[in-house]
């Protein structure tokens, strides 16, 4: 019985979680409301507000959109699955698309970050 009553607990916190998160993201309309650029790519947009990216070789910091944070985040993801003998491997066509993306709607933050 005390099972069953944690696992109605349980269930009740994931369904409040899942209400609260339609209501903060309104899940009927789509996440980027014209504030941002489209992706290239179908990304997952995790987070909600800019958020600082650190270029891992300059230490340069530049703020990052949602949107923009997405896509950085494939990039970075394509370019380590990538065969590097391969140039036809289509990890790197995810890599060209995210980086001319990024020239065209961030500018700055591709200089620091990506070139």
């Amino acid at each position: 019985m005390i099972q069953m009553d944690c696992l109605k607990t349980l269930r009740i916190d994931i369904m409040t979680k899942f209400e609260n998160l339609d209501k903060e993201v309104n899940l009927d309309q789509p996440f980027n409301s014209g504030k941002e650029p489209n992706p290239p790519f179908t990304v997952e947009i995790v987070d909600t507000k800019p958020v600082e990216v650190k270029n891992p070789f300059s230490g340069e910091k530049c703020l990052l959109q949602p949107t923009a944070i997405a896509v950085y985040d494939c990039i970075k993801g394509a370019e380590y699955l990538a065969d590097p003998n391969n140039g036809d491997d289509p990890a790197w066509d995810k890599v060209r698309k995210g980086l001319d993306w990024f020239r065209e709607h961030y500018p700055k933050e591709y200089m620091v970050l990506l070139d």
